[in-house]
């Protein structure tokens, strides 16, 4: 199995875009200027609600990682992405649910994310216990009003 950025939340559009539109607007940032890497457990209904939320509610893209069965790709594929992502994206938000304990790539995407100087927080509106520590660091948004003020203060500060 592969990883490809095959979500990608536009603002004003209920559609998802496909995986190659998808990876074609991110690296050459042709509709919006604002991008944000959202890592979420793959099937999370809610934070791609939360990702609609942020591409309406401010007027920016939103990138999700999604498995995608019929990619095939060697080892350094999905490392790749993600970094190329991350870098791309002018912040990081994670979106926690009970599952991202078991989540092998979370510590990755965060330190790749610190390590570019992202902007970085996490969404955490239920209560999620023993997260790993890289995830407890970040900043809690635990209301949209905090979702929005964080959106304000770091993304869209110019």
């Amino acid at each position: 199995m592969a990883i490809r950025f095959n979500k990608l939340i536009q603002p004003g559009r209920r559609d998802t875009i496909s995986r190659v539109i998808a990876e074609q607007a991110m690296f050459a940032r042709y509709t919006y200027e604002t991008l944000v890497f959202m890592s979420h457990k793959t099937g999370d209904i809610r934070a791609e609600d939360e990702a609609r939320y942020i591409s309406d509610r401010h007027g920016v893209q939103v990138y999700m990682a999604e498995w995608d069965d019929s990619v095939d790709g060697d080892s350094n594929e999905l490392p790749d992405y993600i970094m190329n992502a991350i870098r791309e994206c002018d912040g990081f938000l994670v979106n926690v649910i009970a599952e991202i304990v078991i989540s092998m790539w979370i510590g990755y995407e965060i330190g790749g994310a610190h390590a570019m100087q992202k902007p970085r927080a996490k969404i955490y509106y239920d209560t999620v216990y023993r997260l790993p520590s890289v995830v407890r660091a970040l900043e809690s948004l635990r209301t949209r009003y905090e979702l929005d003020q964080w959106i304000i203060r770091n993304i869209l500060k110019n």
